[in-house]
């Protein structure tokens, strides 16, 4: 039989660790660091041991603020604004999350287990633009790959010494413009392609922007890890 899990007690605020105490993260806008503060706040003390105190005062990690970029209004009108608008909210979000660095920054790989890094994930989305608006939608499955070899998994992400990231980022923006290009030629219920059935565009602009959102969170942690800027 499984051995019980034992049943810890709750951690209260008096026993509370200092390195657990409440961190506020203040927001991160494109021309300022963040910045941090382990130190104690103050707490409701009408709530329970058990449950996690409420820190007054604390601010929340806010919207990144640029120009570039805002978020479509709740009353966009049809559906194909909305999706157009989505995606290029979520790319330009990528390229935010990679400015403000070097190189080096650009190219680390702050988690051990893993290969993604800032540069990589802007290259992976060059090469999953083309597969989906190029051999998809339009039907050209002779599209050339730009870094990627298909027989090796994950090859657009490495090696990146000899990576230009100007370059790169040409490219990238070069992929975004075909494939806005590709899909204002064709209706949401067109299809293309993919291993051997109909996809429609609809299906495709979804896809990317679900694409883009989760890169984007890794791309949060990567960022938060490469010099502690938060923000979405």
């Amino acid at each position: 039989m499984p051995r019980p899990i034992p049943r810890l007690p709750p951690v209260t605020t008096a026993t509370r660790p200092s390195h657990m105490l409440p961190k506020v993260i203040f927001p991160f806008c494109a021309n300022e660091s963040s910045r941090s503060s382990t130190e104690a706040l103050p707490v409701d003390s009408s709530r329970g041991d058990d449950e996690p105190p409420k820190v007054k005062g604390a601010l929340m990690v806010e919207d990144l603020v640029d120009p570039r970029r805002s978020e479509p209004p709740y009353g966009l009108d049809g559906e194909r604004a909305m999706l157009d608008a989505w995606l290029d909210f979520h790319r330009t979000t990528l390229l935010m999350k990679c400015e403000g660095l070097d190189d080096a920054m650009r190219k680390a790989r702050p988690i051990p287990t893993s290969l993604l890094s800032l540069h990589g994930l802007l290259r992976h989305m060059a090469e999953v633009e083309r597969g989906w608006f190029r051999r998809t939608l339009l039907r050209e499955t002779k599209a050339p790959y730009i870094w990627l070899d298909p027989d090796i998994d994950d090859s657009e992400l490495v090696p990146l010494d000899d990576a230009d990231w100007d370059s790169d980022v040409a490219v990238w923006q070069a992929e975004c413009d075909a494939s806005r290009a590709a899909a204002a030629a064709h209706t949401l219920d067109d299809t293309g392609l993919r291993r051997g059935e109909p996809c429609s565009l609809r299906w495709i602009y979804v896809h990317m922007i679900e694409e883009y959102a989760r890169h984007n969170g890794h791309a949060d942690l990567l960022r938060e890890l490469i010099d502690g800027a938060v923000g979405w």
